[in-house]
């Protein structure tokens, strides 16, 4: 979750200080992508209030509850064999890759993975492709030295 200092961190929306009396949402690191919409919601503490009116915001509070929800460990399914990933070596996720309804990657956003099923799965080579091209297409940004899309893109190359 976002870490925030109490009367001193800002609202990425209404640039007001985050009080401690204050009713506010704390969104973890899950959109890596600075060019998304709703990277400002990135790893941010934000006013309920201004998210409720924010034109994003049931949007990102539905991304948010499907992040929580998925990543539980008694929740980690594979979503392309089915069974629970109980080792960490064995797991991907995928974060929120896209929030737009229309690119062929968002139908990849929070998928549960076990890399043993890599495989047999009969849209790794779509994933594949969706990825190489948003990324061809610059629609990829990240902040930092760490390429999230590249990392989740050499999992799915790699020899099973």
């Amino acid at each position: 979750m976002a870490i925030i200092i109490q009367n001193q961190s800002e609202c990425p929306i209404c640039h007001t200080i985050l009080y401690n009396h204050q009713n506010s949402v704390m969104f973890p690191a899950f959109i890596p992508n600075v060019k998304d919409s709703l990277y400002l919601f990135n790893d941010a503490g934000v006013h309920h209030s201004c998210l409720a009116k924010h034109p994003l915001g049931s949007k990102v509070s539905a991304f948010l509850e499907t992040m929580i929800f998925k990543t539980r460990p008694k929740n980690r399914f594979c979503d392309i064999g089915g069974n629970i990933i109980d080792l960490p070596e064995n797991y991907l996720f995928t974060n929120l890759l896209t929030s737009d309804e229309k690119d062929t990657l968002y139908s990849f956003n929070f998928m549960n993975i076990d890399i043993r099923n890599l495989s047999k799965w009969k849209d790794r080579k779509n994933f594949i492709d969706a990825i190489e091209k948003f990324e061809e297409e610059k629609e990829w940004e990240e902040i930092g030295g760490f390429n999230y899309l590249e990392y989740v893109l050499k999992k799915l190359k790699s020899p099973l």
